[in-house]
């Protein structure tokens, strides 16, 4: 194993001295290549993921034989040491994948203008690097062609598999019956053109800026501009032509005023650490920053803009969040009472009008939701204000009002599903969005998914996607069938614990309120439903072997045992016979036997390595570990409860170490390393903030306030238990240190340093025998 991460990490140096080399020609675009590789064992597939992650590189399939190949970079990176890079990885990895042979040729750059700059880049880096322009011998006996051709400008992929109703019926994120700006938001030849053309690095970036004119005009004026095929060669055009149309992103909001903040509010003021009293304080002031308003102009001309409008002020998760989103509220809104009624007050219009609560702020929003939060929101307002008045304003918005289907029903009416288990029929709920095309807002990405998986099979895959995103864990290992890679997605095939969990708590939490109104019928009725469904959730998810409950797989019929926290969710929403004390014991058991409470940082997402994904390993996040503390809290076993603590404390103190390096707060965090770093994975960069974060480390600072501590800093864990610190470790952490907090501004010079600190670490060895949570 360490040979292993030994030839990784010289692999690694290798690239980056390819990388980092300065050359005069500077490259903004992407270049088109052919690439073809033919292995002794299977197809192309293997070698181009083999190439795209050992070189630094995108590598993504215009058709069959054509690839784009995109830096993973954030600015400008030199052409001749993009190739270069290619080269490196191609020779160095042709044993590992196999191939005897591999064909690369440079059609061209596809910036506008550059004429045969790819090509004759090419010819000096291989003279440069040494590599013959017709043959190169490769390790194992590999022979490598190389041959170039300029000028070559191909045209954008084809929207065909989007709009084709060959296999299915495209069902739009949203269309006519939702808004005018559908033609812009959610589908048409613009979407498509911007987002092949790669104009913004965030696909999000387009389709939330507001536009100058009416849709149907831009619209038609665009399809006059460009009547032809349009090709890489368009890029700057069509990047002039969103600049004549459409207002920049966020131009629609207004910040505002909380009504109800308080600069040192008496609960924060309680918390007996004097380091975590001023960091409550400081988070605190954050929510003057993320407070906003919608402009009237969108009320008034809505078909100009994607923000779905709402009356009153919210609070938005911070950085490309610039709208309001469903389950987020949860968090956002404890502690600030008037916000909290005024932001219920915002979803309840969207109930009364569109029929249920949406995913977010956003037209393209329109076609699924999220874990459904509203009926638990109303609920903690109401036991906080006791306010009689509002609540029975709000009930008929959480079940049934008039001829509308409202929010609970919404879940009951569009998300359930029969399973059949031991010759029995359950009623249980799925995630299952309603479009089965790319999201507008991932519209790329989704696209470059689609592309590994047969034209058939397309559907269902935007589908799963957009399934998963309505699950709020976008994306995760947990939807994936091989475990590994988003195109294997099966979202609505799986039956979630926790899903079911909120549905179960919505319930409870109906009958409670049905009670304190006096509506006992209605109350009594509830009741009886929520007992039935106890015994479901039990029948259909609790896996007696395990000791816990798990998602099931609605093809198989089988339990998923895979380690992910959502299985101790039901321990949040009591969704379990309150008599079987000793089912919370075995959950608690199964928590720490599967490895998922043993991190330095918190609880992570899953113990799912290597996938990329933001809902993976080593990331945790904040509503998920609340869900799990204030599980464990509320029960009356001692140990359980104390294990509350320890992971509360944990979450505090990496949310405070991180704040006192950077002053931010994120949308997630890595937990599993000793040392403190900033979270990785998902189709976009970590998000700072922000909403839920905020919301739920000021609420277990107030709820631990006499206990909960900052850990001690500076001094070194002794991994070996020799009873004196480690010094590999020692030196490990100040390197990690140094390099990871270098006043550097470049982004370059950073990208280095994140490599060479991996490189560095294995020399060391620096491994923990007692803690998982140690650097890898």
């Amino acid at each position: 194993m360490e040979k292993g991460r030994l030839i990784r990490s010289m692999l690694l140096l290798l690239l980056l001295v390819a990388i980092i080399m300065v050359v005069k020609y500077k490259y903004s675009g992407s270049i088109v290549i052919k690439l073809e590789a033919i292995k002794k064992y299977g197809g192309e597939e293997g070698w181009l993921k083999v190439i795209s992650e050992s070189s630094g590189l995108f590598l993504r399939a215009l058709d069959e034989k054509k690839l784009e190949m995109v830096p993973l970079m954030k600015q400008h990176v030199a052409a001749v040491d993009f190739i270069r890079t290619l080269l490196l990885a191609c020779k160095a990895m042709q044993k590992r994948a196999n191939v005897e042979m591999v064909n690369i040729t440079a059609i061209g750059d596809t910036t506008a203008g550059s004429g045969g700059k790819v090509t004759n880049v090419l010819k000096a880096t291989l003279e440069s690097a040494g590599v013959d322009g017709e043959s190169g011998g490769g390790s194992n006996g590999a022979e490598m062609k190389i041959s170039t051709t300029s000028g070559e400008y191909i045209a954008i992929p084809s929207d065909e598999d989007v709009t084709s109703s060959t296999v299915e019926v495209p069902e739009w994120a949203c269309n006519e019956n939702h808004s005018l700006s559908y033609i812009i938001y959610c589908q048409g030849e613009l979407l498509h053109t911007v987002m092949m053309l790669n104009i913004f690095k965030d696909s999000k970036t387009f389709v939330d800026k507001p536009l100058k004119r009416d849709p149907t005009e831009i619209a038609a004026d665009f399809k006059k501009k460009f009547p032809r095929d349009i090709t890489a060669n368009d890029r700057e055009a069509v990047r002039q032509f969103i600049d004549e149309n459409f207002d920049e992103e966020g131009h629609e909001l207004e910040k505002c005023d909380l009504v109800d903040w308080e600069e040192r509010p008496e609960k924060l003021l309680s918390i007996a650490d004097p380091q975590l009293r001023q960091f409550a304080l400081n988070v605190n002031a954050i929510w003057k920053s993320l407070c906003r308003t919608i402009k009237k102009d969108v009320m008034k001309y809505p078909q100009r803009y994607s923000l779905l409008y709402v009356p009153h002020e919210f609070i938005v998760p911070g950085g490309r969040f610039r709208e309001f989103y469903y389950w987020d509220t949860y968090w956002v809104i404890k502690g600030m009472q008037e916000t909290s009624r005024r932001m219920i007050l915002n979803f309840e219009y969207l109930v009364k009008t569109i029929g249920f609560i949406p995913n977010g702020g956003r037209v393209y929003y329109l076609r699924r939701s999220q874990p459904p939060f509203f009926i638990p929101m109303v609920y903690e307002y109401y036991m906080a204000t006791e306010d009689d008045e509002f609540l029975r304003s709000t009930m008929d918005t959480m079940e049934m009002a008039s001829f509308s289907v409202l929010e609970f029903s919404f879940w009951k009416s569009s998300r359930m599903i029969n399973v059949t288990i031991n010759k029995r029929t359950y009623s249980v709920f799925h995630y299952r969005a309603d479009s089965n095309v790319p999201r507008p807002e991932s519209y790329r990405e989704d696209y470059q998914t689609a592309e590994r998986v047969d034209r058939q099979k397309r559907r269902k895959l935007w589908r799963d996607i957009a399934s998963a995103a309505e699950s709020g864990w976008d994306f995760s290992s947990r939807w994936f069938q091989n475990r590994k890679s988003m195109d294997t997605i099966v979202t609505s095939d799986i039956i979630p614990v926790d899903l079911n969990a909120f549905m179960y708590w919505n319930m409870k939490i109906l009958a409670h309120l049905q009670g304190e109104i006096g509506n006992l019928t209605r109350r009594d009725e509830l009741n009886r439903e929520r007992s039935n469904f106890v015994d479901t959730f039990e029948a259909v998810f609790f896996d007696t072997r395990e000791g816990a409950w798990f998602d099931l797989n609605l093809k198989t019929g089988e339990h998923y045992d895979d380690a992910y926290p959502s299985l101790a969710v039901p321990l949040f929403t009591e969704c379990y016979h309150m008599l079987n004390s000793g089912m919370m014991v075995d959950v608690l058991e199964t928590l720490q036997r599967k490895g998922l409470l043993q991190f330095p940082g918190g609880i992570p997402t899953s113990l799912m390595k290597g996938t990329n994904q933001q809902w993976d390993y080593p990331n945790g996040w904040a509503p998920i570990n609340h869900m799990i503390i204030e599980g464990l809290r509320k029960s009356n076993n001692p140990t359980m409860q104390q294990r509350a603590f320890e992971i509360a404390n944990k979450w505090i103190n990496r949310n405070y170490a991180l704040y006192q390096k950077d002053h931010k707060m994120w949308e997630k965090y890595d937990v599993a390393k000793e040392y403190v770093r900033a979270a990785k994975g998902g189709e976009y960069e970590n998000q700072y903030g922000f909403g839920w974060t905020n919301g739920v480390v000021l609420d277990l600072l107030v709820t631990f306030s006499k206990r909960a501590v900052v850990k001690p800093t500076g001094g070194v864990t002794d991994v070996h238990g020799t009873g004196r610190p480690n010094a590999s470790c020692a030196d490990r952490t100040s390197l990690t240190r140094y390099l990871e907090t270098g006043k550097s501004s470049d982004l370059l010079w950073r990208f280095t340093k994140r490599i060479l600190v991996r490189v560095l670490i294995a020399f060391l060895k620096c491994r923990s025998t007692g803690s998982s949570g140690s650097a890898a």
